[in-house]
């Protein structure tokens, strides 16, 4: 059932992917399959534009992954909440949401460095500790993207322009293009309009030109502007 509400979502068939998990979910108790139907139900809801169920199926998915200790799917989780709770102060005018938006997302990457550093050390094999520690770095990088929106929300400039500095700085050297994409897109607006600095835009010709380099003979993908950081193609949370 959730590969079956993954592949519809996919397809732009979100009533279909929703009526999937929600059915799915009512008559599942706490497991790994409750973290991944519920973490997918919170993506559909998302793309609905209905935040408050996303955050709903969210903080489900969270609260199962840390009764069951999954630190990981914990870090990934919160960090979605996160966005979706910045997303809903910025809608509704709510500094509260906004502080626990900020909260969150410094759990994010709190959580995710202590991931990579143990990483190396509690992976069950080389090959899985590496994927583990890639992806930990991934999770701080855009926790710190999005903290730096925050920080510009609140107006903390120089938070931002530090937050924003720091997860390009991760990005300079990642392999994962999707990540450095969306890094353009989220860190450039604290850097030039909020913070009102070049620091921020001066590190995108180089992390543009790494984009490019990684993404090779990727057909299909949309340019990404070294100037703006815009691109056509939507990615997913992360």
């Amino acid at each position: 059932l959730g590969q079956l509400g993954n592949t519809n979502r996919r397809f732009g068939r979100y009533e279909q992917a929703k009526d999937i998990l929600e059915g799915a979910l009512a008559e599942m108790g706490p497991s790994l399959q409750r973290v991944e139907f519920s973490g997918e139900l919170g993506v559909v809801y998302r793309q609905m534009n209905r935040l408050a169920d996303a955050k709903r199926a969210l903080e489900i998915q969270y609260n199962t992954a840390k009764q069951l200790k999954f630190e990981r799917a914990m870090c990934r989780t919160i960090g979605n909440l996160g966005m979706v709770n910045y997303q809903l102060s910025q809608q509704n005018h709510d500094d509260a949401l906004l502080e626990l938006a900020i909260q969150q997302l410094r759990e994010r990457v709190q959580t995710a460095r202590r991931i990579r550093e143990d990483g190396g050390t509690q992976g069950p094999d080389p090959k899985t500790k590496a994927a583990w520690m890639k992806d930990a770095t991934t999770w701080e990088s855009i926790g710190l993207s999005r903290l730096s929106l925050c920080y510009a929300a609140r107006g903390n400039t120089k938070e931002a322009l530090a937050a924003a500095l720091e997860s390009l700085n991760i990005a300079s050297s990642s392999e994962d293009f999707t990540m450095v994409a969306i890094l353009l897109r989220t860190c450039i607006a604290p850097g030039r309009t909020a913070c009102g600095s070049t620091r921020v835009v001066q590190h995108v010709p180089r992390v543009h030109a790494r984009y490019c380099a990684v993404q090779g003979a990727f057909r299909g993908a949309s340019p990404v502007s070294a100037r703006t950081g815009r691109s056509r193609r939507r990615h997913g949370s992360r």
